[in-house]
């Protein structure tokens, strides 16, 4: 759903405005979709990805997405682990 309902908003929005180009920042779940959607219709896109050469804690990674309540030391944690990921 994402997939289809921000970037056709976008593309409304850009109409509208009269602009000729944007940036869509998403989460890498949705590349494939938005990328499919934006070939459809013909628009150039590029695609940026970062490098990530080691694991973090996933599944506190999603509770934080999903807005979940995780504790201090847990969202500590996952800042370390991502500061980490930025050094490399």
């Amino acid at each position: 759903m994402f997939n289809t309902i921000i970037p056709i908003s976008l593309l409304k929005a850009m109409q509208a405005k009269g602009e000729k180009a944007a940036v869509l920042i998403c989460g890498g779940f949705h590349t494939k979709g938005v990328t499919q959607l934006l070939k459809q219709k013909d628009i150039s896109y590029i695609v940026i990805t970062p490098r990530v050469s080691s694991k973090i804690d996933t599944e506190l990674y999603f509770s934080v997405l999903r807005g979940e309540m995780v504790s201090d030391e847990e969202m500590e944690e996952l800042e370390e682990e991502l500061s980490k990921k930025k050094k490399e």
